[in-house]
């Protein structure tokens, strides 16, 4: 009989972030807290939403030293979707991106995840962690995905 090693990994710190990467005209003043909270958080993951192709640049700039990036910008909109993973902790394997088209109703969103497969450097452990959001430029795009229920009959005349 085989003897199955049992490796114990700690928990893995993880946190999530929507960015706006709209909101360009902001972001001079919004950077420096931004970046001071994903370097002293020190987290092992990051997921990060809605952060464009400038923003990310101008974040790894200050947290490549310390964390892997993954990061995919949106084809339709100023934003996107990223990794973060912790040097220390966890060692990036690969990476991906994963495309989603919305119902044909809906030409205009577009939805990605930026996809991480990591191993953790003490245990072994592989893990995949993904962020994802929806870029929508039809403002009849619902942002919810849970089932609406329908609306309720009108009184008759």
């Amino acid at each position: 009989m085989r003897k199955v090693r049992k490796s114990t990994m700690q928990p893995v710190t993880v946190g999530s972030f929507s960015l706006d990467g709209q909101r360009t005209t902001t972001w001079g003043t919004r950077y420096p807290a931004i970046a001071t909270i994903l370097r002293s958080s020190a987290l092992d993951a990051y997921l990060l939403q809605e952060v464009s192709a400038a923003q990310m640049e101008e974040l790894g700039r200050t947290l490549r030293n310390n964390y892997e990036i993954v990061h995919y910008a949106h084809p339709t909109s100023a934003g996107g979707v990223a990794v973060l993973l912790r040097k220390e902790r966890l060692e990036l394997v690969h990476q991906a991106r994963l495309p989603f088209w919305a119902k044909a109703a809906l030409p205009d969103c577009f939805m990605c995840a930026a996809i991480a497969f990591a191993r953790d450097r003490v245990s072994g452990a592989r893990l995949v962690i993904a962020s994802t959001v929806r870029a929508c430029d039809d403002p009849t795009c619902i942002r919810d995905e849970s089932p609406q229920p329908p609306p309720p009959p009108s009184p008759p005349p």
